[in-house]
């Protein structure tokens, strides 16, 4: 593995002043921030004495590092796994400011998981796509960490170390990572580390670059660098969307699950038609007796599938559990890229008796397990139907835990790279969320040519600044400025990159000059 001057002295870096202050690894994305946080760790863990836990608030990194480490016999002080199952969070569950009796018990359950920790080892934290968590997971994660059996039940001993872009989609649910309490402990400061360098989007042009650089820096660079960044976004959505084959092929990143479900439908029925074999599972809520729920399952909750690739979709952020062919259970993360192989629909399926005879609709429920049989990192796995119970009725759903890459939510897609034609629809996408969706939408090409928008306003980016800028909310405002702080310091990280470079050139230059002298 090589890395950039840049990237070495970072990890450098925060092998130097991992138990010294608190560690943020921040950078745009495709700059290979897990990448270089992964040797990071690897330095630390192999040179120090100490218990690591890499906590991963989203699903994509989750699978670069389990295989980095989990089968790695010369890591055994580190360990991986998701956020919420540090701390003891169940799939329904929320980490809130106040936690209670059953949220502090859940965090001593998960804390006992780990078996004893000697007071002599310290405990390094390592929270990947950091601000796609909240405050109160990170605290609970910290408290979680001061409560492992014999650490010293002190959060001294534990530290922590932060990966993420805080330009891309906010976490679903609680208040702005800055309000952790990590940013306001005047004992041990933040010390942030750049990355600047995109390598992802191979052929991006230069004005693709500079679209990405005012959609992340416009709190910064003012009002101005929104106009530009609007004049080339209506530029981009009159390219207009792929048609037909190409179109099916493509993944849509959208904004809401219901829209996504809505496509992944349509798109049902034109493979259905073409012989892929798709077939929809129909998830209701209620009981077998109820007769009326067995004429029209809830489509709410309904799951499109065919052989491709999809995402693990579990709620509350946990990984989802699968069986191979010598029945291993496994977990695959949250967010979790997986290739869909075969569905099978007779064991105990039933055809839902819908008013149009429609053949595509196969109720789900909690006697007739449909089965999924998907890839995961090369070995094949069956998924079960998820039953459970719908958080706002609370009556019993059952459904599968899988999305189509067809058309998913944006933030599913974080983490990825989605390689081939990706089509961003912006339906119905709230003022104040606009640049957040369309910046992270952007970032998940491999390819600028291969990237269409629609339902794009003109305007609309514009319009979002305004509202964030005229929004006064305390915790808002923290946020910002943060930002604002972290964006300085990327902005002149890469003035002295592009003066390095222009230096490097002309001296490149000048050695050409004598040789042809000579």
């Amino acid at each position: 593995m090589s890395y950039t001057p840049t990237q070495q002295t970072v990890i450098n870096g925060i092998q130097q002043k991992a138990f010294t202050t608190t560690c943020l690894l921040v950078g745009g994305a495709g700059t290979g921030k897990s990448f270089t946080a992964l040797q990071a760790i690897k330095n630390v863990a192999s040179c120090t004495k100490c218990c690591v836990f890499v906590l991963c608030a989203a699903g994509a990194p989750l699978e670069k590092y389990r295989y980095e480490f989990t089968a790695n016999k010369a890591f055994k002080n580190v360990q991986v796994m998701t956020l919420q199952s540090f701390v003891g969070l169940k799939p329904t569950e929320v980490a809130t400011g106040q936690p209670t009796r059953a949220f502090r018990e859940s965090v001593k359950a998960g804390a006992r998981r780990f078996g004893p920790v000697q007071p002599t080892v310290k405990i390094w934290l390592v929270v990947e796509e950091v601000f796609a968590s909240s405050a109160e997971l990170v605290n609970a994660a910290m408290r979680s960490a001061a409560m492992l059996p014999h650490s010293g039940r002190s959060e001294k001993n534990v530290h922590l170390f932060m990966v993420g872009c805080p330009h891309q989609m906010p976490q679903v649910s609680g208040t702005c990572v800055f309000q952790a309490n990590v940013f306001r402990d005047p004992m041990r400061p933040v010390h942030r580390f750049v990355l600047t360098e995109n390598k992802r989007c191979a052929d991006a042009t230069p004005d693709f670059k500079q679209l990405l650089h005012n959609l992340r820096y416009w709190t910064t660079l003012g009002p101005t660098a929104l106009r530009d960044a609007d004049t080339e976004l209506i530029a981009l959505s009159q390219r207009g969307l792929p048609f037909a084959q190409r179109w099916i092929d493509c993944v849509k990143l959208v904004s809401n699950n219901a829209f996504a479900a809505q496509l992944n439908m349509q798109e049902a029925g034109l493979r259905y038609r073409r012989g892929e074999g798709t077939v929809v599972f129909m998830a209701y809520r209620g009981k077998l007796s109820d007769r009326a729920v067995l004429r029209t399952p809830a489509s709410e909750f309904h799951t499109v599938l065919w052989p491709g690739t999809a995402v693990v979709i579990y709620p509350g952020g946990v990984d989802a559990t699968a069986m191979n062919d010598d029945a291993t259970i496994t977990k695959i993360p949250n967010s979790g890229k997986i290739e869909i192989t075969a569905v099978s629909t007779q064991r105990g399926i039933q055809l839902a008796n819908q008013p149009d005879g429609s053949h595509l609709y196969i109720r789900c429920d909690e006697l007739a397990f449909a089965v999924v049989f998907a890839t995961y990192n090369g070995t094949e796995y069956r998924i079960d139907a998820m039953h459970g119970r719908c958080a706002r009725t609370k009556e019993p759903l059952h459904f599968m835990p899988i999305s189509m890459m067809g058309a998913i939510v944006i933030n599913r897609a974080q983490g990825q790279d989605i390689s081939g034609p990706v089509a961003i629809l912006m339906n119905d996408v709230r003022p104040e969320k606009t640049i957040d969706h369309i910046y992270t939408a952007l970032t998940r090409v491999t390819s600028a040519g291969d990237v269409f928008l629609a339902g794009y306003q003109p305007g609309a980016v514009i319009a979002s600044g305004d509202v964030l800028r005229k929004n006064t909310n305390v915790a808002h405002t923290a946020a910002m400025n943060a930002v604002k702080r972290i964006d300085r310091l990327e902005l002149d990280q890469i003035e002295k990159t592009a003066a390095l470079r222009a230096r490097r050139r002309a001296k490149r230059r000048r050695i050409i000059d004598d040789s042809d002298d000579e």
